[in-house]
């Protein structure tokens, strides 16, 4: 018999964030450093596997 354990945690509302839920832990992603940038979101089976960055500067 499966017996689901419930996890909590709390987060502010006023930090703008990514973050992901991967077993039962809560991580935030990095933002960019320097305001530009994008987050790409590796699955596999279900799971995130690895999350590549891209930044940009604008000059």
């Amino acid at each position: 018999m499966n017996k689901q354990v419930e996890l909590k945690t709390e987060i502010s509302l006023m930090e703008n964030g990514v973050y992901i839920v991967s077993n039962g832990k809560l991580i935030p992603l990095e933002s960019p450093q320097a305001g530009f940038g994008k987050q790409e979101i590796n699955w596999q089976s279900g799971k995130v596997t690895h999350v590549d960055y891209k930044y940009t500067k604008k000059i």
